[in-house]
């Protein structure tokens, strides 16, 4: 993807697997969702 020019971030959450980014109850959600934000330039109050 850097190559393309495209940015390129990487974050980490520890023990966690697959299933947990679409698990609504999970800390790897909850980031997810602030990065998918952040990448729309959603702003949440």
């Amino acid at each position: 993807m850097r190559a393309a020019g495209d940015k390129v971030k990487v974050r980490l959450i520890d023990r966690t697997g697959h299933v947990e980014l679409i698990a609504p109850e999970t800390e790897a959600w909850a980031a997810a969702a602030q990065e998918i934000e952040a990448a729309l330039g959603i702003r949440r109050r």
